[in-house]
């Protein structure tokens, strides 16, 4: 089991596009500008299933996340372990409640590094991704996309969309793992306590890092 998947899930766009048809792709357009312009804030839960190399079954897990646009997020996985993700508009938090360990770094850090799907404001983004292609398969309409600047050889991930609404990730990580997301209950535009997008920090914890404060 690899309990150290430091990996969050989001959606980005880009207005390249490569190896589709013009409908497809003009569909993955109307998807993506309704994705980031139609709502202000984003809710639902999740079944995470994660296979090997050999595309072996490993492990499932569960959890939340939360969105408010522009820049505030909260990725929670509650089963089988506890790990938590939070984004607040300036800082990123880490938060691995068994290991007792917090790492924060400015959110900036996490744009452009690894396989970090984002649902925030694609303004800031749109030079990280491109549409690779788009495809209508068992009622689920993929939208891959790949990343511009990454020179790492797993650097796409394929968003699915069900009547228009965000349905599944699927992606492949650095150490080969097919990661496949589920979401479920769905909800937008409904109020999200500010307190999820803050981490309150134990004193027994250990802290890696500091956390920018604005003057």
């Amino acid at each position: 089991m690899f309990k150290k998947l430091n990996l969050f899930l989001f959606a980005v766009m880009s207005f390249s596009y490569v190896d589709a048809n013009e409908a497809n792709l003009h569909k993955a357009k109307l998807l993506f500008t309704s994705y980031f312009e139609e709502f202000k804030t984003l809710e639902a839960k999740f079944v995470q299933h994660i296979f090997d190399e050999n595309n072996i079954f490993s492990e499932s897990m569960e959890g939340s996340f939360y969105v408010e646009r522009p820049n505030k997020f909260r990725w929670h996985y509650m089963k089988p372990y506890e790990q938590i993700f939070v984004a607040d508009g300036l800082n990123f938090y880490s938060y691995d409640v068994d290991l007792e360990q917090i790492i924060i770094k400015p959110q900036e850090q996490i744009y452009d590094q690894s396989q970090v799907i984002l649902f925030l404001n694609d303004n800031r983004l749109l030079e990280y991704y491109k549409i690779e292609k788009a495809s209508l398969e068992q009622d689920i309409f993929w939208v891959t996309l790949r990343s511009i600047n990454s020179n790492q050889m797993n650097n796409e991930f394929k968003i699915g969309f069900n009547d228009g609404l965000l349905s599944q990730i699927s992606l492949i990580d650095t150490i080969g793992q097919t990661i496949s997301i589920i979401f479920d209950e769905l909800k937008t535009d409904e109020t999200i306590s500010s307190t999820l997008f803050t981490i309150d920090i134990p004193v027994d914890v250990d802290v890696i890092g500091q956390p920018l404060i604005i003057d």
